[in-house]
């Protein structure tokens, strides 16, 4: 397998979680990779998972939650397609607040397997991934991208609608009758 640098996969983690962010219409205030004593991460509106979670909001943070480890899995694949998903590091974080996500939300864990998966197929289109890599290159030169910067990046990506979500709702729901009912 190709290795691949510490920052590069800081940027495209990152980015994944900011253009989730964007397609899911959450505003993003702040982007880094750890230039800073933070660490690497997106700041977005004040979202708080530690209290119960609407579903409409829950299914959002679930694809912006998994979107950094699609956009890592997608960059991994580009440079060696017979890469597995196992390779990917550095999600752990990301699948805690999934579960924290989940138990908010009142579903079980095992419908991780159907956000993640639906994380990476919109990450895989065209103009989505074109996003991700634009994103993540600034952060590479720049290390961290304000508000403004993201929002110019963004131009030209519309955000998922709410036939989207509420199609993706009734998908998870077929998912789990045929996985688990």
């Amino acid at each position: 397998m190709m290795m691949r640098d510490a920052l590069t996969m800081r940027a495209y983690h990152e980015a994944g979680h900011a253009v989730a962010n964007w397609l899911s219409n959450i505003e993003v205030e702040f982007i880094s990779v750890g230039g800073d004593s933070k660490g690497a991460r997106v700041e977005s509106a004040g979202l708080a998972i530690d209290q119960p979670i609407a579903k409409p909001l829950g299914q959002r943070l679930l694809i912006v939650a998994w979107a950094g480890w699609a956009a890592d899995l997608a960059h991994l694949k580009s440079l060696d397609p017979h890469a597995s998903p196992y390779d990917v590091k550095g999600w752990g974080n990301d699948q805690k607040k999934v579960h924290a996500i989940l138990l908010a939300m009142g579903l079980k864990t095992r419908s991780e397997g159907f956000y993640q998966e639906e994380a990476r197929q919109l990450l895989q289109k065209p103009d989505v991934w074109a996003k991700v890599v634009a994103v993540a290159e600034m952060l590479i030169s720049d290390d961290s991208l304000s508000r403004f910067e993201f929002g110019g990046l963004m131009q030209g990506l519309g955000r998922l609608s709410s036939t989207y979500w509420s199609d993706l709702k009734k998908r998870h729901d077929s998912w789990w009758a045929e996985n688990f009912a």
